[in-house]
């Protein structure tokens, strides 16, 4: 963009995020992220969720831990429970129940009351699980 005289913005960064939908969107996330930074641009939320969404096409639950404890240290204004859930998602997707247990009981430390999100997110883990007794302590605390 910059060789044909157009300045990059956050807006046309964060838009380049779409084109990550395959087993290479991290890669291709992290280029991203390298060019915002050389760019001396600010990430936002936006930012931070779609490279998160990135780590769930490439199926790469780490990278995304990797992504919110960065986000947690270096931006934490954009640490919510949405942002939270979109951590919880990628992780419940992949055989990663433990890590989501745990995310979750972090976000609960931290102070983020959960979502339905949040619940559906748990549910799915002690299914993954088997564990019986946890499903029915998720639903009785949702009434």
């Amino acid at each position: 963009m910059s060789q044909a005289g157009v300045p990059a913005n956050l807006t046309t960064y964060n838009l380049a995020f779409n084109a990550c939908r395959n087993s290479e969107a991290v890669q291709q996330a992290d280029r991203i992220l390298a060019s915002i930074a050389a760019a001396g641009v600010a990430p936002n939320r936006r930012t931070f969720a779609r490279v998160l969404r990135a780590c769930r096409y490439s199926r790469d639950w780490r990278r995304a831990i990797d992504v919110f404890r960065d986000m947690e240290a270096n931006h934490p204004v954009f640490v919510d429970a949405g942002m939270w859930n979109c951590l919880l998602e990628v992780l419940s997707a992949y055989p990663a129940a433990e890590s989501t247990l745990d995310a979750a009981a972090q976000m609960a430390e931290s102070g983020f009351a959960p979502t339905t999100t949040t619940y559906m997110v748990l549910l799915q883990a002690h299914a993954t699980l088997g564990d019986g007794a946890a499903i029915e302590s998720v639903l009785s605390s949702m009434h």
